[in-house]
């Protein structure tokens, strides 16, 4: 039997990246939970002034979860692309295999979090009350009862067709991932020649330029180009060295522009008080997203520090992380704060992050292990079967 050469041949460190990009939605979501104030300025949703400064700095980019989906879709655009022009699966069988990639681990996730509901072991809406005044945190698992058909119906259809995420808010990302990763597969099944192909990229990139969409057609975009951009960097700089540098420069840029802030209007966005503020916020992270992928595609410290041990062990974790890191914010780090808000609030929050993180890091380490690998695998399987059953079928 051959073997599937999309199934070969990962780049670590592409891995590790989006391992970091779950970890930043994660650590969003934390800070939303806990420090809302530094993502909303709302003033009832402070609790020092210093989250105001730290808001709009530089540093924000760590907590910017639009900033680390935007990374998510570039990262499977290119490698997606890259899988379509070298699989012999046909394009049926490519999308059933995605559908099942994304599909399973997010009806396991959802089972977890309608558990915790059934259970009523939720306290996030009473964290938020009494202890954070976080907006975001008191949003979920709160106006419907726990229903079993439903969440089903939701993690496996509904999430698609409508962003419907009642049970997990982050499945909202789930439809414009299978969209974009069916256009990735047709492109590549229809326009054969690459000149052909490339000027459908830029089409698409013109046509989408204001939604997620055109995040895919970038990653394609770098996945076409990355021989010819490779080799004429190396004409136009002769040195190593200062092509590192200038890869590091434009990583840097990606992180400035991935920390823009949406401001209300009596807070100035000191650090980036030059942009213009009509434009989106999601404009700008979508542009740093491109920048960071486009600069770790050539810059070799960053791909050995992302392509390390612990850079490919967050790549191991990342889609379970993604998943499933909501329910536990709205168990562990809800309970935490409840229970030790006698404390400071800055020690009650350390000590809330510090047991939540572990707990996420624990719980996703489990479901990779004895879980996640098993699903994978199953996806894989199904597509190779999807052909088997249709031998004609091309690509």
């Amino acid at each position: 039997m051959k073997i599937d050469p999309g199934e070969i041949d990962r780049l670590s460190y592409l891995d590790g990246l989006r391992g970091v990009a779950a970890c930043l939605v994660f650590f969003g979501h934390l800070v939303l939970a806990l420090f809302p104030g530094m993502v909303s300025f709302a003033p009832h949703e402070l609790h020092n002034p210093a989250e105001v400064a730290l808001g709009v700095s530089p540093l924000s980019w760590l907590w910017k979860g639009s900033f680390a989906v935007c990374i998510f879709f570039v990262l499977s655009g290119y490698v997606l692309a890259g899988f379509s022009g070298r699989t012999e699966l046909s394009v049926p069988a490519q999308i059933l295999r995605r559908y099942l990639r994304l599909a399973l681990p997010m009806l396991m996730t959802s089972t977890f979090a309608w558990a915790l509901m059934v259970l009523g072991i939720y306290r996030n809406i009473d964290a938020a009350a009494l202890v954070t005044h976080s907006d975001w945190l008191s949003m979920w698992y709160r106006g419907f009862e726990p229903s079993f058909p439903a969440m089903v119906k939701e993690a496996l259809f509904d999430a698609f067709r409508n962003g419907r995420a009642d049970y997990n808010s982050n499945l909202w990302t789930m439809r414009i991932e299978l969209i974009g990763s069916i256009a990735i597969f047709v492109a590549f099944a229809i326009f054969r020649n690459r000149s052909v192909r490339l000027a459908a990229i830029l089409i698409a990139l013109v046509w989408f330029y204001d939604s997620y969409y055109c995040l895919f057609a970038f990653g394609a975009l770098f996945r076409e180009l990355e021989t010819p951009v490779e080799d004429l960097l190396n004409r136009a700089v002769a040195s190593p060295k200062l092509r590192e540098w200038l890869a590091s420069a434009v990583f840097f840029a990606g992180l400035y522009l991935g920390a823009y802030s949406h401001t209300p209007a009596d807070v100035v966005p000191t650090w980036h008080f030059f942009f213009p503020r009509s434009l989106p916020t999601t404009a700008y992270h979508m542009m740093g997203a491109v920048l960071v992928v486009g600069a770790v595609l050539y810059c070799p410290w960053l791909q050995r520090w992302l392509g390390g041990r612990f850079g490919r062990y967050l790549g191991r974790l990342s889609f379970v992380l993604y998943l499933v890191h909501l329910p536990i914010i709205c168990v562990v780090t809800a309970w935490c704060v409840l229970l030790l808000r006698s404390l400071p609030y800055e020690t009650n929050a350390a000590i809330a992050m510090l047991l939540t993180t572990a707990s996420v890091f624990g719980l996703s380490t489990l479901i990779y292990r004895y879980v996640d690998v098993h699903t994978t695998s199953l996806s894989r399987h199904a597509g190779r079967r999807f052909d088997a059953w249709l031998p004609n079928a091309e690509r």
